[in-house]
Order: structure tokens, then sequence, then C-alpha cells
């Protein structure tokens, strides 16, 4: 299974890699900005993606709508700003800092709520 990680924090974006690997992830991208996102996904479609809302260049929430885009791969959001999420219907939320057992619920649900290709 592969994850693309939208995150500009580079520890970060370590842990949550450390963290879907023991979930079964085997191959990740990890993307500091909104186009490096769409540009992962381009190279390999995930099968997870978990985001931060705000990136040095874009937005974690604008990244994931021009990914799916009509497909509608499990998505986590990871942030220590929740309300920014509230526009976001049925979002999947992991609060910053990361808890291994939420993170992995959270995982859990968004790969239960993904229709299946």
């Amino acid at each position: 299974m592969h994850a693309l990680i939208i995150e500009d924090d580079l520890l970060i974006a370590l842990l949550l890699e450390d963290l879907l690997r023991e979930q079964g992830y085997e191959s990740f991208a990890v993307a500091v900005t909104e186009d490096q996102a769409v540009a992962a996904a381009d190279r390999a479609w995930p099968d997870l993606i978990t985001a931060d809302l705000h990136l040095r260049a874009g937005s974690g929430i604008a990244a994931v709508r021009r990914i799916c885009n009509g497909r509608a791969p499990a998505v986590v959001y990871v942030t220590g700003s929740r309300p920014d999420l509230d526009g976001v219907p049925g979002a999947i939320i992991v609060d910053k800092p990361i808890q291994e057992t939420t993170l992995r619920t959270a995982v859990d649900r968004a790969r239960a709520a993904a229709p299946r290709h």
C-alpha cells in the first residue's frame, strides 16, 4: 500500500511514515507544498493521504480536493487547527500532537469510508 504524506514539518512527516509503516504501508511520498502533493499523486496514486492543513505553499485541503477530483482515496487530516476543517464534511481528523492509537483508528475509519476501486 502507498501513502502520500502532505506535511511541511519533516519530523512530523517521519513520525507519520513510521506509524503508517506499522499499519502495513510499504511505500511513501512526502510533499511539503500543495503542488508537490498533486504531482506526487500523479506519479503514484495513494491508497491513503494524510494532509496537514497549512503548508509552506498552498493548503492541504486544496491539495486533497485537486488530487481526488472524482476519485476518493482514504484521507486523514492531521492538524493543530481543527476549526479550519469545519467546511470539510465528513473529514477524519487527527489532532497534533499525534497519538499512535488515534492515528490507527482514523486510518481504519478512512479506509472503511473510501470507495473500493
